[in-house]
């Protein structure tokens, strides 16, 4: 969970970085544009006019289509959210530290924040994400999954049967958890 938290925060928070770079960008762009017109306008020639007040205006349009600004808030939120929730996992110990319904609760408030990114995020056009660092991610957590699983054994019991937090403490854990989630 530990790692799953950490990967979502921080493909989240470079998602926030790389918009905001594209914000400034843009800005950058329709800035330079201007000073371009302006440059036209004292030399007297139209055709620089119109280049320059041409680029400001489509760097304009293409960051205000794209909503950079808005998408930003919107990943920074996820991955606050989700920075909050491995604050809260994280100092507990690496080996079973929730039941399996304390897991449950836990991924459902995991799947609550990227929910709420999807509902924030379907107003606007979306680059495709790179989840590439993320599938790496997974397929190590899966491979751990498995050494664990025959590390505790084939048989009835639950695997998360020797959760090693008392009900009352996991009660907390999972109430800070939902607190983070609520967060975005």
């Amino acid at each position: 969970m530990k790692l799953n938290l950490l990967i979502y925060r921080d493909h989240y928070f470079k998602a926030h970085s790389d918009l905001i770079t594209a914000n400034n960008v843009t800005k950058d762009t329709t800035v330079a544009g201007g000073i371009i017109g302006v440059i036209g306008g004292l030399a007297k020639s139209t055709s620089t006019v119109y280049t320059g007040g041409a680029i400001a205006a489509g760097s304009s349009i293409y960051g205000q289509r794209y909503e950079f600004t808005i998408q930003a808030s919107n990943y920074r939120k996820a991955s606050t959210a989700m920075d909050c929730m491995l604050g809260v996992v994280a100092p507990l110990k690496d080996v079973n530290p929730l039941s399996n319904a304390g897991i449950t609760t836990a991924s459902e408030n995991i799947e609550d924040i990227r929910q709420k990114l999807y509902q924030a995020q379907s107003a606007v056009v979306l680059k495709d994400p790179d989840l590439k660092q993320l599938k790496e991610a997974l397929l190590v957590e899966e491979e751990a999954d498995k050494s664990f699983r025959t590390y505790a054994g084939a048989g009835p019991h639950a695997l998360a049967a020797g959760a090693n937090l008392a009900k009352e403490e996991e009660a907390l854990v999972l109430a800070r958890l939902d607190e983070c989630a609520k967060s975005f």
